[in-house]
């Protein structure tokens, strides 16, 4: 059995977006591509957004901004990557997606697993049981 993960097997609730900038349908695949990765780590990801922006500046650093917006049941990572070089800005968002979407699954396995007594303050009398 396979479990590859494929552009057509990610759902249609991922959106990708420019700002001052029009996509060429070879950047568009080009991300396709680098969040197929993220997929991997959690198949329930309701909602992708991935926003790419030019931002023309005087001093020529960190012009293109690269925006993710992830929800997952009920969790927003919201993650931004500037640089340079619009591959550069991707690679870079990916990984921090990446690393965000690990951590929070590495708490939920830990909430899971490690479960804790509750503490209560309160002055519970204490009942014997007569048989």
């Amino acid at each position: 059995m396979n479990n590859q993960i494929t552009i057509q097997d990610i759902p249609q609730k991922v959106v990708i977006k420019g700002r001052n900038i029009k996509l060429t349908s070879a950047t568009k695949k080009i991300i396709h591509i680098k969040i197929e990765k993220l997929f991997h780590h959690a198949r329930d990801i309701s909602y992708l957004k991935i926003i790419v922006e030019y931002r023309p500046n005087k001093s020529h650093q960190n012009r293109y901004v690269v925006e993710g917006h992830l929800e997952l049941e009920g969790v927003f990572i919201i993650v931004s990557e500037y640089s340079n070089d619009i591959s550069c800005s991707i690679d870079h968002l990916v990984d921090k997606l990446d690393r965000k979407l690990r951590k929070h699954s590495n708490k939920m396995i830990q909430k899971r697993c490690h479960s804790h007594k509750i503490d209560l303050n309160a002055n519970i009398p204490k009942i014997q049981m007569v048989y």
